[in-house]
């Protein structure tokens, strides 16, 4: 199972992980497979995003064909409200673009809130996979945090 992981932010952090289940169970070979990793930086101005570009950079990550996507949601909550009063809120409108390029595709979209990466802080992943270190941060690490999550949660992966 391909599973593209984003995390939508100043940069756009993607990783692509590989699932693979264990032949004649419901059970995943451990861990999954980190095919790619990287940060596509979004050009902004204060009209917002270069769209042109958003839209290539997301058509390029959906031509792989993942069969899902994991995508950190994005949420206002009371205590920062006011830090948003005026501001477009450039990340909500990057997720609906992902949303919608999903869509066109039919790739099922898993929305994570950002919360959820807390099972798994960078301590831990150090500790189990020492090797993963070479993820880019911040972004593209925490798409491969929310790409944990959903295997754990989710799926039912067992690290």
């Amino acid at each position: 199972m391909l599973t593209l992981c984003l995390d939508p932010g100043e940069t756009l952090g993607y990783v692509f992980i590989e699932m693979v289940p264990i032949i004649g169970g419901d059970q995943w070979e451990s861990p999954p497979k980190i095919l790619t990793a990287n940060q596509i930086p979004l050009e902004t101005s204060k009209e917002g995003f270069n769209w042109e570009m958003v839209s290539q950079e997301v058509s390029d990550l959906f031509a792989q064909e993942p069969d899902v996507v994991v995508i950190e949601d994005y949420r206002v909550y009371g205590s920062t409200a006011m830090a948003h009063v005026g501001s477009r809120v450039l990340t909500s409108e990057l997720i609906g673009a992902i949303c919608h390029e999903a869509a066109i595709s039919q790739t099922p979209v898993c929305r994570l809130m950002a919360g959820a990466k807390g099972s798994w802080p960078a301590a831990r992943i150090m500790a189990k996979f020492p090797k993963w270190k070479i993820v880019p941060q911040p972004h593209a690490g925490d798409a491969l945090i929310l790409g944990l999550v959903y295997a754990e949660n989710v799926l039912g992966w067992k690290p």
